[in-house]
């Protein structure tokens, strides 16, 4: 049984996030990250902090875009709400990913997220 997270402000509950984006990653067979980021409200100092999951599956609801990720979780994203990154978050995509030259895409928001194809696809030498 997957393990129920809201990705939202205001009445947020415990593990809600404050920003969503999903990301295309990878060349002629991508698979697709949800990355949330948080943030930090309780010390000024830091800027706040992300997490990235591999999505295997959504699903809609009235209110909300589902993604379920390969660790058993699944994410509630309210629609049309809070898409996007934070400028922490930002840097983390240009820092890393492109140093590491891997290909990435960030989707956007009025993405139809049903027409994907969720599956992941094992690649040579992994």
């Amino acid at each position: 049984m997957a393990r129920n997270f809201t990705a939202f402000k205001g009445s947020k509950p415990l593990g809600s996030s404050d920003r969503w984006q999903v990301l295309e990653v990878g060349g002629e067979t991508p698979h697709y990250r949800l990355m949330l980021s948080w943030y930090d409200n309780f010390n000024s100092k830091t800027p706040g902090y992300w997490r990235i999951y591999t999505i295997t599956d959504y699903k809609e609801t009235g209110v909300y875009h589902r993604f379920y990720t390969i660790n058993g979780r699944h994410f509630n994203c309210l629609k049309e709400v809070d898409y996007g990154m934070p400028a922490f978050a930002e840097v983390y995509l240009k820092t890393e990913l492109v140093k590491q030259d891997i290909p990435f895409n960030i989707m956007l928001w009025d993405t139809n997220w049903s027409e994907i194809n969720w599956k992941i696809y094992e690649t040579e030498g992994e």
